[in-house]
């Protein structure tokens, strides 16, 4: 079925390759239905996963195949780049029950953390569908199991209180407002939990 149902607000929702498309009107640095059209693009492409990023990546208007590449391969030596970050300074926050990687993108840390078989459970939130849609095939590369969803950090699809720690790495400076998206944070860490952030 292309259509979700909510059973507890009883709003319906599509989804791209299993991943639900939570996101709910306002502002965003992406247009949802451009993005939601490369999305299912990506999605039916029968290609290895360095195929299917330098696919992404190919769609962006003037960028010659030296940047392709470069990025493409970044995007693929991340989580082995990001082990040493989730047993260091996002330890406390990627070892405990649910977390969230919100603006997981691509899926790097993520995929870093079922790497290390890490006893967290990580949950990927993005604004971009594309970006998940590569974030799910890249963690169960790595041996993880991809739970995913498409939302605004400033509206997480999420219960108060669900998660013991949450991780979102060079994200808020592409929010529309911060504020939300820290009182989001706020509500659905559990007291107690932790909370990496990081902004150039």
């Amino acid at each position: 079925e292309e259509i979700l149902d909510c059973m507890a607000c009883g709003q319906r929702y599509g989804h791209v390759d299993g991943i639900p498309d939570l996101r709910i009107p306002g502002e965003s640095w992406i247009d949802f239905e451009e993005d939601l059209a490369t999305a299912r693009d990506i999605a039916s492409l029968d290609v290895p996963l360095e195929d299917l990023v330098r696919a992404v990546f190919a769609r962006r208007p003037g960028w010659e195949e030296g940047l392709i590449r470069l990025r493409t391969n970044q995007v693929l030596a991340a989580p082995e780049r990001l082990h040493e970050d989730v047993a260091g300074w996002l330890a406390e926050c990627t070892s405990q029950d649910a977390w969230l990687d919100l603006g997981c993108g691509p899926g790097m840390l993520l995929a870093a953390a079922a790497d290390m078989e890490r006893p967290g459970f990580g949950i990927g939130v993005d604004v971009s569908m594309t970006w998940l849609v590569v974030a799910k095939r890249l963690i169960a590369a790595h041996g993880g199991t991809p739970v995913l969803a498409a939302a605004l950090g400033e509206a997480l699809p999420l219960a108060d209180g669900a998660l013991s720690g949450v991780v979102s790495l060079d994200v808020i400076e592409h929010v529309d407002r911060p504020d939300a998206f820290l009182h989001e944070i706020d509500r659905v860490t559990r007291p107690g939990g932790r909370l990496a952030l990081s902004t150039p």
